[in-house]
């Protein structure tokens, strides 16, 4: 499944599975595939997740009001790439994980 063919709209929480291990996979490849760091401007690191289980393990913890969409955790990866944090798309998908470490 390549990155263009999911339902971007579909919600985070709706995503479950295969299809889930296909968004990690996805999102991962923006950073030059897991395990991957990138050093920003000003001392922050950029990582992708260690493995597809630590990404799915990730999403599965956001609570279930998140409204971000597969779009969002897609375009998340993109600016984190660029090592912009704060993007519209990051602030959505931070939202969905508990301030207690979730994040």
């Amino acid at each position: 499944m390549s990155c263009s063919s999911f339902d971007q709209t579909r919600p985070l929480v709706q995503v479950k599975g295969g299809d889930l291990q296909a968004v990690c996979d996805c999102g991962a490849s923006f950073g030059g595939g897991y395990g991957q760091s990138k050093s920003c401007d000003g001392g922050s690191v950029v990582k992708t997740p260690a493995d597809q289980p630590a990404c799915v393990a990730r999403f599965e913890s956001i609570k279930s009001t998140c409204t971000a969409t597969v779009a969002d955790a897609l375009n998340c990866a993109k600016e984190a790439q660029q090592c912009n944090f704060t993007g519209p798309a990051c602030q959505a998908l931070t939202a969905c994980y508990s301030a207690d470490g979730g994040a």
